[in-house]
């Protein structure tokens, strides 16, 4: 991600729209899959300012790894005890087998080879551990946003599934999610690749106005009601848990 939108996300996304109804979504899943009586090791991929770090702490005791120095000094001046570590998904600097579940949030199309990204979350897990992804979808949305924030590419929900059983874990959960603004936030992408105003430059991390923020806040956040139950067959992202064997 390019330092300047960093910057305005560490600020924004305690309150985006997009970052709080994918925390709302992630924690029916956590609350679902996970009992909460906190014995276990859990490790957030690329966990940002912390709003995800916060919400584990329910499952159990949490750690994080960030490629941003920025972030990983943050958290050690709030009183993160070394729980967060300076690396990145394709080089997780915690031992074998040492954690009860992962989470790696749109972490996974920002490495160069997702293949050893995958590896290494597979190789921290426990036996039996579980691993929460989510990705972008449909590389046909690929537009200048993508290029912003450093992506390598989007997946088809069967190009993710294939990547995630090579390395050896097993399917316990898999949606598209992102579903009841997919045809604004296409509309959108779609448009930006013939024609992109200078005020939408950026706009992925920037806060929109109250009453917007809020709307589309609660649209996306409405999703993880129906998520509990069904598994939506479309959608702007792909939220995938597995096991490892």
């Amino acid at each position: 991600m390019e330092q300047a939108l960093y910057h305005i996300l560490k600020d924004s996304a305690s309150n985006h729209w997009w970052y709080r109804g994918r925390l709302e979504i992630l924690k029916q899943f956590a609350g679902d899959f996970l009992s909460s009586d906190g014995n276990r090791r859990l490790l957030s991929i690329g966990c940002g300012i912390g709003s995800e770090l916060l919400m584990l702490k329910n499952y159990g005791e949490v750690f994080g790894v960030d490629p941003i120095e920025e972030v990983v000094s943050h958290h050690g001046n709030n009183g993160g005890n070394n729980r967060v570590l300076l690396g990145s998904a394709e080089k997780i600097p915690f031992p074998d087998e040492w954690f009860d579940a992962v989470f790696a949030m749109d972490v996974i199309e920002h490495t160069a080879d997702d293949k050893i990204a995958v590896h290494e979350a597979f190789r921290a897990l426990k036996s039996g551990g579980m691993g929460f992804f989510s990705v972008p979808a449909h590389q046909w949305l690929w537009n200048e946003s993508d290029v912003r924030a450093h992506h390598f590419r989007r997946y088809s929900r069967k190009q993710f599934i294939e990547l995630l059983l090579q390395t050896g874990f097993m399917t316990m959960n898999v949606t598209y999610f992102n579903t009841f603004l997919f045809l604004p936030i296409v509309l959108v992408k779609l448009a930006s690749k013939i024609w992109e105003p200078r005020q939408l430059v950026g706009a992925e991390v920037k806060t929109p106005n109250v009453f917007l923020n809020a709307v589309f806040f609660w649209i996306f956040s409405l999703e993880r009601f129906f998520l509990r139950y069904i598994a939506f067959p479309f959608g702007i992202s792909i939220f995938v848990i597995v096991r490892k064997k």
